[in-house]
């Protein structure tokens, strides 16, 4: 845009010099009339260019700085997913080899992290997220919601006597369910990635 305006400027100096130069005899008379007309040309020219150019560089930037809230959106949800498919993926193997029965602070670790991260999804505001990350949102605190449930078997004196193979089979369920929402934020990251790239966008 900037260089917009130095056009004009350039011009508009031609055009002076010409009309100059015509009165003192170096250039033919009519020579002023076209140096203003083309003068007047260009003005117009840049009066209509210049606000476009304006308008195009505050939609790019509004652009960008929706993309930039998306993708921050996604790599937040992203964030999350793999902190409770770590969990899960911890009481799956638990449950697995009955790893309380050999190690009691792990699994007492393990029910701990359960209720945190299912309080911590609790507080989170739906608002706070787009609407396209709403669903995972979601489907992360019905997960969470019954891993807290889970950990209050844990308490129990024999929780190898409490987790029925239904119990560890929704377990199972869960990890898998996680897993195919992190592929398909990674899917939806690498699509916007790429259509902005090909749009121009950063």
């Amino acid at each position: 845009m900037w260089l917009l305006g130095a056009l004009s400027a350039v011009v508009w100096t031609v055009v002076g010099s010409v009309g100059y130069w015509s009165r003192i005899g170096w250039l033919p008379v009519d020579a002023a009339g076209w140096a203003q007309a083309f003068g007047a040309i260009v003005a117009i020219v840049v009066a209509i260019a210049i606000p476009y150019f304006q308008q195009e560089s505050l939609r790019k930037q509004k652009e960008e700085t929706e993309l930039k809230a998306r993708l921050d959106g996604i790599n937040a949800t992203y964030a999350l997913m793999i902190h409770v498919s770590d969990i899960y993926t911890r009481l799956k193997l638990a449950l697995r080899v009955l790893s309380f029965a050999n190690n009691p602070l792990d699994w007492k670790a393990v029910a701990h992290d359960l209720k945190q991260s299912a309080a911590m999804l609790r507080e989170i505001p739906v608002t706070a997220i787009s609407n396209e990350m709403v669903h995972f949102l979601v489907g992360l605190r019905e997960v969470s919601n019954y891993g807290e449930f889970l950990s209050g078997l844990m308490d129990y004196p024999n929780p190898s006597l409490v987790f029925s193979l239904e119990i560890i089979d929704k377990v199972d369920a869960n990890v898998s369910l996680v897993g195919r929402w992190v592929e398909e934020l990674e899917l939806l990251e690498n699509s916007i990635t790429r259509l902005n790239r090909s749009c121009g966008l950063h």
